[in-house]
């Protein structure tokens, strides 16, 4: 098992612990200054990362359109149309077949014992 290493002063918690007055060593959680410990698994906290990423997706979405608009060639344009119809739930059909044999055959299985131990009764 590898040693323990402080987090450098960029990655550290930056809130103080309450016994001793020092910074806290645990690692900052991403998205925020403090550790789950201190407040990053909050629902303030959740919620403020969830309109971080909700602006991102908002800037991300703006730059595939400006390059659907704007690119030189027909392949670029065409990319950046799919990217926005995958992430807007139009992307390709997908089928998924589900089949029931091996289910079935499992549930004969369970009633065959279930009659066993009934009959051992």
């Amino acid at each position: 098992m590898g040693s323990w290493t402080r987090p450098s002063s960029e990655d550290r918690c930056t809130a103080k612990s309450k016994q001793r007055g020092a910074q806290c060593d645990r690692y900052k959680t991403a998205g925020h200054g403090v550790c789950y410990y201190h407040g990053a698994e909050s629902p303030q906290a959740k919620s403020k990362v969830d309109r971080l990423f909700a602006l991102a997706a908002d800037m991300a979405l703006d730059v595939l359109v400006s390059e659907m608009e704007q690119a030189d060639n027909s392949a670029d344009r065409i990319r950046a149309a799919r990217a926005i119809l995958d992430r807007a739930g139009y992307g390709p059909l997908r089928r998924i077949e589900i089949t029931t044999d091996a289910l079935e055959k499992e549930l004969e299985k369970v009633n065959k014992e279930i009659a066993e131990m009934e009959l051992d009764l």
